[in-house]
């Protein structure tokens, strides 16, 4: 029969706290901020398109029909740009990424709320 060795077990223990990447605990608590304020907007985006249909419908003369759609287009974009964001932000940086996308957003939100006709 052999004699089988096992590796030694670790005896060291694991740190109680993992450095989040050369950030100060100030600087941490305003990028968590930052984060909470985009999800925020996000969110109250999502529930104007939805709570403002049937204002929609009427003004811009939408059959209802056609509602759905409005939410369709606007949620489509949203989560295809979510998951090419992803990528984009290893490649060029996460802060920069997050700026520009909120940029993005809020005068693609503008530009939906000014709208006038349908296209």
């Amino acid at each position: 029969m052999q004699n089988v060795q096992y590796p030694p077990e670790r005896t060291g223990a694991l740190p109680a706290r993992i450095p989040a990447a050369g950030l100060g605990t100030s600087q941490r608590w305003r990028a968590f901020a930052l984060l909470v304020v985009a999800y925020f907007i996000t969110i109250v985006d999502f529930t104007i398109v939805n709570v403002a249909l049937p204002t929609i419908g009427r003004r811009l003369h939408f059959p209802e029909s056609d509602l759905q759609w409005v939410v369709t287009a606007y949620g489509l974009p949203f989560a295809g740009f979510l998951l090419l964001g992803g990528r984009a932000a290893d490649l060029l940086g996460r802060r920069r990424l997050l700026m520009a996308g909120l940029v993005v957003f809020t005068c693609a939100s503008l530009g939906g709320g000014l709208a006038t006709s349908d296209t």
